[in-house]
């Protein structure tokens, strides 16, 4: 009997420690069943010819080299702090842009007015300057938001204003911003957090909702509009308020193209691939794209949380963490964008960032570079056919094509014919 009641308390101890072996092969079925979909939805078939300049004739048995230069699909991450009165700037950004090709740039109405909340407008204006000259896509974030930063000074307390007056207000303040970055800023985080928070006073929701992205779309008609929430993956598996109101907004015909779903593992779950993975499929439903948009996963020693996985979060479950995660969503049909949140610390919340406060990468940057920029792109030398022809298989996106020292650039993408006719 106590040799049983040993038994039992060691086991009490121990159990947060020991994982479930059944949730855990059932991750690994998930995410390498994952990294097969990847080379099926995320590469395809290229070809490439090539002639002399001056006769026409087929370019035949020389080498060709080709590398892929930059994703068609977008992996962001904040990009808040670009600052050129930083002396350490060029490191930050530096790290930043040898990863990502997405950035998301800070928006909060409140930052609009008081420039020392967040970044001032001129900073925000050099980092689009930054990220034009390395062609990178650019986000807006956010709109709409019922927090304490998206609540311009005027409207504060928001309690004593009409209806009236804060619709107009929202309505010019959607409307100059989305005009005037039209040419810079092709995707927009509408209204962010709607489901949890709320909209201001009495409105309604909806309709209130439906006036947000009405007024976007009008500013930049060929905008990608996003309606952004969180406690989506792993929570809601396109049965449960979210997906309510998306059906809601669905149904009043809100021209929004995306929903954002965002990964914020405050509470320190180990959220399973499993679970991302049905939350995703069951949002499907809806007909909408998915952007993954906030990715926030710890590295300091908390208990992992509700899941087969125990232990404590670290350095290097973290990269783990986001090892499974990029892979399961990068291999679904309908994310078009994975954004992490909180590039360096402490940007946002201090132990989730991808860098330290000394701009060292974390183990968890390693990963995603890796992945990224080695596992997930194309590099290669082929030799051309007696037609002049080279084909291969790769990733969409941009390429370097070298044919005896001279460089060309292709764009591949998904369902174009993807075969390119080059002269030397």
């Amino acid at each position: 009997m106590f040799a049983i009641l040993i038994a039992s308390l060691s086991f009490l101890i121990a159990s947060p420690f020991v994982p479930n072996v059944g949730g855990e092969a059932l991750e690994a079925t998930c995410v390498a069943e994952a990294e097969e979909r990847i080379q099926q939805l995320r590469t395809g078939p290229f070809r490439i010819h090539v002639s002399y300049s001056n006769n026409g004739s087929d370019y035949q048995g020389k080498n060709v080299d080709f590398n892929l230069t930059q994703h068609a699909f977008n992996f962001g991450a904040m990009f808040f702090h670009y600052d050129l009165s930083d002396p350490t700037n060029d490191v930050y950004a530096g790290l930043w842009k040898d990863v990502f090709n997405f950035a998301v740039l800070p928006f909060y109405y409140t930052s609009w007015e008081t420039p020392d909340y967040y970044p001032e407008e001129s900073r925000v204006n050099d980092t689009i300057r930054f990220c034009e000259e390395h062609n990178i896509t650019m986000k807006g974030h956010c709109l709409m938001w019922n927090h304490l930063a998206g609540i311009p000074n005027w409207l504060d307390p928001i309690a004593n204003h009409t209806r009236e007056e804060i619709v107009a207000d929202f309505e010019d303040h959607i409307t100059s911003l989305v005009g005037k970055y039209k040419g810079n800023i092709s995707y927009w985080d509408v209204t962010n957090e709607v489901v949890h928070r709320g909209v201001f006073k009495d409105l309604d929701p909806v309709e209130f909702t439906r006036q947000c992205f009405s007024w976007a779309r009008a500013a930049n008609p060929q905008a990608t509009l996003i309606f952004n929430e969180y406690a989506i993956a792993g929570h809601e598996f396109g049965n449960g308020d979210v997906a309510r109101f998306c059906s809601a907004l669905n149904e009043h015909g809100v021209t929004y193209d995306a929903i954002g779903d965002q990964v914020h593992l405050m509470d320190s779950d180990w959220i399973p691939m499993y679970e991302i993975q049905a939350s995703l499929d069951g949002f499907t439903r809806l007909g909408k794209r998915m952007h993954i948009t906030e990715i926030m996963v710890p590295s300091t020693p908390v208990p992992i949380t509700n899941s087969w996985k125990k232990g404590l979060w670290s350095e290097e479950n973290q990269a783990e963490y986001l090892r499974r995660l990029y892979t399961v969503c990068f291999a679904h049909p309908s994310i078009d964008v994975i954004n992490y949140w909180g590039f360096e610390e402490p940007s946002h919340h201090t132990g989730y960032g991808l860098v330290n406060h000394n701009l060292s990468p974390k183990q968890s940057y390693v990963v995603l570079k890796e992945l990224i920029k080695n596992t997930w792109t194309t590099r290669g030398t082929a030799l051309t056919n007696t037609s002049g022809w080279i084909n291969f298989t790769g990733f969409f996106g941009n390429y370097n094509v070298t044919i005896g020292g001279k460089i060309f650039q292709v764009n591949t993408s998904p369902g174009a014919a993807n075969e390119f006719l080059l002269e030397v």
